[in-house]
């Protein structure tokens, strides 16, 4: 479902978002407010599974240094 939404929701955004910040058009400035929300709520779920999950065990210190960095 993450990756659905990645193509379906983010990268639409992320192009409408260069060419409104480009040309300075603030209508969509409500739509880059809710893709950083979403953005940043798929980076927190990366790392809550990184430090959290399964993936953890799997990990030595030094690997997850390098990644929370």
């Amino acid at each position: 479902m993450s990756l659905l939404s990645e193509f379906i929701l983010q990268v639409p955004s992320f192009v409408l978002g260069m060419y409104a910040l480009w040309h300075d058009d603030r209508r969509f400035y409500p739509l880059l407010a809710v893709y950083g929300a979403i953005a940043s709520f798929t980076t927190l779920q990366c790392i809550a599974m990184v430090t959290l999950g399964e993936e953890n065990a799997l990990l030595t210190s030094e690997n997850l240094t390098f990644l929370l960095k």
